[in-house]
């Protein structure tokens, strides 16, 4: 073997194996800005607010690291009618809206702001709701009749009424549906030609709206025996149903004495009704005498609402409504144009009646109740804006009497402003005029106005009080009251315009302006009150009044001021002023300012004026009452009013001219609105701004 190959592989042979090599270091994961997000996953390494899954902000950098910028911006499209939608037209791509944008497309004509997505349809040749329909549910064009209509569009659908006549009955039962006039109500008449049957009927949830139309023509033959019941519209069972821009106009209901109206033209029974912005018109109810003893009956001659109905007037004007009621029958009852109970809510805001007459005689008993409203049975109620004007209403019968232009029975609620003015009441009975409250549940009574009103009532035993108000038991917080110039005649009794009476009632009367009034004729046996009657009342508070220029006037009468029965107790009277009161009794004539009977201690007179009041047959100002005017902060000067010097005192002013002494004269605990010491009279006091 070569030598030198023998060497080598000893060599080899003699060899230690080398030692194991140690790991190589594993790398530093590198975060040069501390955000959690290492180079390689961080797009931008030195910017700690860019790292996978941050939140993206339009700022024109790619934030969260998806290779996106602003991924986020809106699209927006260009709103120049600025109805909130825009059109696609014009459209630009940011994260700030810019002027004159909007996020929401599909305006049709971004020229008109009545034109876009959801708008009404209004049936006048555009496409006011851009769903790329012009009109296309039309009657008669596209459907012979509107049952046909409402028979095949969908829900929300719009049916337009061209111009012309539809007649005939239409059920909407659960519905959601708009029924419009193409060319408005003076050119489409819903022609009424069926008393029994209603022409509009809901039952069930739904809504339906009918807008723009005038409905005219009932002519119905005598329904003897029957009910006449919501002849255009009977909504039921949660059914809505509202109208819109209407005209009631022309309609004559004519039923036998045997027959009934309850909601002559609505009828709404556990449902709701909106009547908006519409006009009713010459409606006349005719009774067809027939033989028999007959009892014809009223219940809400134009509408009726109970069992948890819910009915809105709004403003609406009422004109020229007749009813007639010549009837050998013994017995005929109304109760109301308008009347609701048993639960209902209703509200009348911004409404009118005007021009309305009733006329009922009937042989043995005739009543009419709440001619205009009637609301009963703890029915919730709002009167913000009724004003009722030039309401004649004659009641005749062997036992007539009329309670009300308003009846309230049991009712809660508000009454934010409501008036009665030049209006005649007669009856050959008891009259009760005005505002008629029974049992009111602490019910607060603000801006209510009784003017130029007359009540007659004629015969041996008639009566005629509450020109103007009356509250008849339970609770009333009445406040900014203004009764001028009304006039009650009853041959046998005349009571004051404004009445408290009632065992529990309990009214509080703060800023009220009671003048010029006339209780009683030299034929009324009986007056008791020239401005205010309290009988029977728990308690009662009058604070800051004008009585001024009252007359009450009688064979025997009693305070041309106030009135105050032996049944009252807890009688406040303060920071009043009575002046130019007149009591005149042909047999007696007591307190031409108080007439109090029984016991005079339950009665607190503080911070009052009386001035240049006169009563016949030597009466003095005070009966059953110490004169209290040198006590009690009390005064007897010339108030200084701006002006009562006119003819009427519709016109008078009961302002106090500067330095008049009834200014500061108040209770100096008692501020008025500019925070001074309380005036006397309807302007001071906190609530003397009206």
């Amino acid at each position: 073997m070569n030598a030198h190959l023998i060497a080598l592989l000893t060599l080899f042979a003699c060899r230690q194996p080398p030692e194991t090599l140690p790991d190589a270091p594993t790398p530093v994961p590198v975060d040069q800005d501390q955000d959690g997000a290492t180079l390689g996953e961080d797009c931008d390494d030195a910017d700690p607010t860019r790292f996978p899954g941050a939140e993206e902000i339009c700022d024109g950098v790619d934030n969260d690291c998806d290779g996106l910028l602003d991924e986020d911006r809106t699209i927006w499209f260009v709103d120049d009618d600025a109805d909130g939608f825009g059109s696609h037209t014009l459209a630009q791509e940011s994260c700030a809206q810019p002027a004159g944008f909007v996020a929401i497309s599909g305006d049709c004509d971004d020229s008109d702001p009545d034109v876009a997505p959801g708008a009404d349809e209004r049936c006048d040749g555009i496409d006011n709701d851009c769903d790329g329909q012009i009109d296309a549910r039309r009657v008669p064009t596209d459907f012979a009749t509107l049952q046909q209509a409402v028979n095949v569009v969908d829900d929300h659908a719009t049916i337009c009424l061209e111009p012309g006549e539809i007649t005939g009955a239409v059920d909407v039962s659960g519905r959601t549906l708009t029924v419009v006039s193409s060319h408005g109500a003076q050119a489409t008449t819903w022609r009424l030609t069926d008393g029994k049957t209603a022409a509009l009927s809901a039952t069930g949830p739904g809504l339906v709206t009918v807008r723009g139309i005038t409905i005219s023509g009932l002519d119905t033959e005598p329904l003897a025996d029957l009910t006449q019941a919501g002849t255009f519209a009977r909504a039921r069972e949660d059914a809505h149903v509202v109208l819109e821009d209407v005209i009631f106009e022309d309609l004559r209901l004519a039923v036998t004495d045997e027959g009934r109206v309850i909601g002559g033209v609505l009828s709404v029974a556990d449902a709701r009704l909106e009547l908006l912005h519409s006009d009713v018109r010459d409606l006349t109810f005719s009774w067809l005498n027939t033989p028999g003893p007959g009892q014809p009956r009223i219940l809400g001659g134009f509408l009726y609402a109970s069992f948890d109905a819910d009915v809105t007037l709004e403003d609406v004007d009422i004109d020229g409504l007749n009813l007639t009621t010549d009837l050998g029958t013994r017995r005929c009852d109304t109760t109301g144009l308008f009347a609701a109970s048993v639960g209902a809510r209703f509200e009348a805001i911004d409404v009118q009646v005007s021009g309305t007459s009733i006329v009922q005689d009937c042989v043995d008993i005739s009543r009419v109740q709440g001619a205009v409203l009637d609301l009963s049975a703890s029915t919730d109620v709002l009167l913000d804006g009724l004003d009722i004007v030039d309401v004649d209403v004659d009641v005749g019968g062997d036992s007539a009497y009329l309670r009300g232009l308003v009846r309230l029975d049991s009712a809660r609620g508000d009454i934010y402003a409501a008036s009665v003015v030049d209006s005649w009441l007669q009856a050959d009975g008891e009259v009760i005029g005005g505002f008629y409250l029974i049992r009111p549940q602490s019910l607060p009574v603000e801006h209510l106005t009784a003017t130029g009103n007359v009540l007659v009532a004629e015969g041996i035993s008639a009566g005629a009080s509450g020109a103007a108000l009356t509250v008849e038991g339970g609770g009333a917080e009445v406040r900014w009251l203004d009764v001028r110039g009304n006039v009650t005649f009853g041959d046998a009794r005349s009571l004051a315009p404004v009445n408290l009476a009632g065992f529990g009632t309990s009214v509080d009367v703060t800023n009220a302006i009671i003048v010029g009034n006339v209780t009683g004729h030299a034929g009324t046996d009986v007056v008791e009150g020239g401005a205010l009657r309290v009988a029977e009342v728990n308690r009662s508070r009058l604070a800051h009044l004008d009585v001024v220029g009252n007359t009450a006037a009688g064979r025997v009468v009693h305070g041309a001021g106030i009135w105050i029965d032996d049944d009252s107790f807890e009688l406040e009277i303060s920071h009043s002023s009575f002046v130019d009161n007149l009591v005149a009794g042909s047999l007696q004539a007591d307190g031409a300012v108080v007439a109090r009977l029984g016991s005079p201690d339950e009665i607190t007179w503080i911070h009052n004026n009386v001035w240049g009041n006169l009563a016949t047959l030597q009466g003095t100002d005070f009966v059953g009452l110490s004169d209290p005017t040198t006590t009690g902060g009390n005064l007897a000067a010339d108030p200084a009013y701006t002006d009562v010097g006119t003819s009427s005192p519709l016109s008078w002013s009961l302002v106090l001219a500067k330095g008049s002494p009834l200014i500061d004269a108040g209770d100096p605990d008692n501020s008025d609105v500019d925070g001074s010491i309380a005036d006397l009279g309807a302007y001071g006091g906190p609530d003397g701004g009206w």
